[in-house]
């Protein structure tokens, strides 16, 4: 009986020692690290911190146009705050982004080519999130909203900014007020990527997902993306 507990005890300390071996060569996975998709609300909200903390710059693009122009259809501007909405029951991130300036001599909303609500769109920006060590470059992908107008501080609401079409905003605003605001481009973000290694290391099958893939379904009416 004694040799069996013997053998036993040295089973389980060779089980022990194996698994404790194990666990000491497991590396923790440092955040940020590899290539990540973010979608719900809970994993995104994080992420836009930086915002509200630090003037963002992003580029956008209009997928539409890339096959039609060399020039138009690109732009850059600041993200200047974010929110969340319910779409179809469903919350989604907005984004509030200075109007976008043309790059390259470009414009980014031609006049024969206006923004149409709904329209994909894809944003790529770089931002400093907690638990890394430098800043990670993200791509989005988006959807036009509408155009708006956007004041950091509303005085009805402290602490909350205010926005709205540019003609409301002169009706409910006083002067001292409107002049602080900026025309802006609103924008619901469905999902972020997270790319540790920055742009040019964007693999095929994710930009074609972003550029090529994209499907949205508007109902007639206004339907989601009807905003008051």
């Amino acid at each position: 009986m004694g040799k069996v507990k013997k053998k036993v005890v040295k089973e389980e300390d060779k089980a022990q020692a194996k698994a404790a071996n194990g666990e000491a060569k497991k590396v923790k996975k440092k955040p940020f690290s590899g290539v990540e998709v973010y979608s719900k609300p809970g994993l995104m909200q994080p992420l836009f911190a930086g915002f509200r903390e630090m003037e963002v710059a992003g580029d956008i693009v209009r997928p539409r146009m890339l096959t039609e122009s060399v020039e138009h259809g690109r732009g850059r501007g600041i993200i200047r705050n974010f929110t969340f909405r319910k779409f179809k029951d469903q919350p989604k991130a907005v984004f509030f982004m200075s109007w976008p300036t043309g790059v390259a001599g470009g414009s980014f909303e031609p006049t024969d080519r206006l923004l149409k609500p709904g329209e994909p769109i894809t944003l790529s920006y770089a931002v400093e999130v907690d638990g890394a060590d430098k800043p990670i470059y993200f791509v989005g992908k988006a959807y036009f909203l509408r155009k708006s107008y956007y004041v950091a501080d509303n005085p009805a609401n402290p602490g909350k900014p205010w926005t709205g079409p540019r003609v409301e905003a002169k009706e409910k605003l006083t002067k001292d007020v409107f002049v602080r605001g900026e025309d802006i481009i609103e924008i619901r973000v469905d999902s972020v990527t997270s790319m540790p290694n920055g742009p040019g290391r964007l693999p095929r099958d994710i930009l074609e997902r972003y550029l090529s893939k994209a499907k949205l379904y508007v109902i007639p009416g206004g339907g989601g993306w009807a905003q008051r």
